[in-house]
């Protein structure tokens, strides 16, 4: 088993991570705010009470 990552196999990741808008979308808000804040679930801090939403920030 070869478990090395070849130029073509780079490539290949490269177009497969271009083709897709969300990737962008996702790394763009990475860069903007960082991974800890991009990574913050907000369905789940919506579905909190005002008050506990409050209290978290």
């Amino acid at each position: 088993m070869d478990n090395k990552i070849s130029q073509e196999d780079l490539q290949q990741f490269e177009a497969q991570f271009d083709g897709n808008r969300s990737y962008k979308t996702a790394m763009n808000a990475v860069t903007k705010n960082g991974v800890n804040e991009s990574a913050m679930n907000y369905r789940a801090a919506a579905s909190l009470p005002p008050s506990s939403v409050l209290a978290c920030r």
